[in-house]
């Protein structure tokens, strides 16, 4: 232990970088990942702001989405009225507008908030999040002594918001990078969560697309015939059981996506949960997959 010493104007401009950078949405991650994996052997405080950061991105994102779905909900049974109305339709999309900018202008605040809170040298706690956070890595700004954080618990937040981080498609498994290249970041623990985090999430979303690009093309075959056949001007016959059968096939490939793209989401916010409750995680297959090749690296002569 060493004696408690205030934060370093490099301190404080990490921790701002890190808060800031929830403005450039997915990309954004980026920041407080690499911020914590260079300097969490360095500085307790930039540790914890940009953990806290990180999770405010992440699991803080998945919250915010979740409210703001529950929010519109209540919002469009309250004003059912105004639809059937008929001519309160303005009203309806005007305040479904307002709520929407209005959630996301507040999520968007409180990082500013943590910034300026920053930069004026004080340490500042995400509402709920921050302080449950700070008892977890055992942070304590009012300690007199510059007391170790518990790096174990650094590890598993970290991990843990590399799994939640799968909310944004493709954006999601920057962090894994970061913590699998980066040197200080190569705990084997980390190295096993992120290689089965960018696994899951990329053949998550190759799948998505590949099934979403299915079905456009087959949408295409199906109604070109019948566009062709209005524009050359003739009477416009049954649609021919190429094009039924098409259309059916989008339909299914449709449907399929729609079940998937919630799948995969839940199968990564659990994987998180129970990460951050202290329980290991693996992915089916790939989980196991992962643990075998690190294993066999491990015993590999050099």
């Amino acid at each position: 232990m060493k004696m408690k010493t205030p934060p370093t104007s490099e301190e404080k401009l990490w921790a701002v970088i890190s808060y800031l950078s929830v403005f450039l949405s997915g990309t954004g991650l980026i920041m407080p990942a690499f911020t914590w994996t260079e300097h969490h052997k360095k500085s307790r405080y930039i540790a914890f702001h940009a953990l806290q950061a990180f999770a405010y991105q992440s699991l803080g994102y998945t919250l915010w989405a979740l409210l703001a779905l529950l929010a519109l909900t209540i919002l469009t049974i309250a004003t059912l009225p105004l639809l059937k109305a008929g001519e309160g339709i303005n009203q309806w999309v005007t305040s479904h507008v307002l709520v929407t900018f209005g959630l996301y202008a507040l999520y968007l605040l409180i990082p500013i908030i943590g910034a300026i809170m920053c930069i004026l040298g004080r340490d500042f706690h995400y509402p709920i999040l921050g302080r449950r956070l700070a008892r977890y890595i055992g942070y304590d700004p009012a300690a007199e002594e510059d007391v170790l954080l518990d790096e174990a618990n650094e590890e598993r937040v970290a991990a843990s918001m590399a799994h939640f981080a799968i909310v944004y498609p493709l954006w999601g498994m920057l962090p894994s990078l970061i913590f699998l290249l980066l040197p200080s970041g190569r705990s084997r623990y980390l190295k096993f969560h992120s290689l089965q985090t960018i696994i899951f999430q990329a053949v998550s979303t190759l799948v998505t697309f590949v099934l979403g690009g299915l079905a456009f093309v087959i949408l295409l075959a199906s109604v070109l015939p019948v566009i062709v056949q209005l524009q050359s001007g003739a009477p416009l016959d049954i649609p021919p059981m190429e094009s039924i059968a098409g259309f059916f096939v989008f339909m299914i490939c449709l449907v399929v996506v729609m079940l998937i793209v919630p799948l995969y989401q839940i199968l990564g916010q659990w994987a998180g949960l129970r990460i951050l409750q202290g329980h290991e995680y693996r992915y089916p297959v790939i989980g196991r997959w992962v643990e075998r090749w690190l294993v066999k690296r491990e015993v590999a002569p050099e």
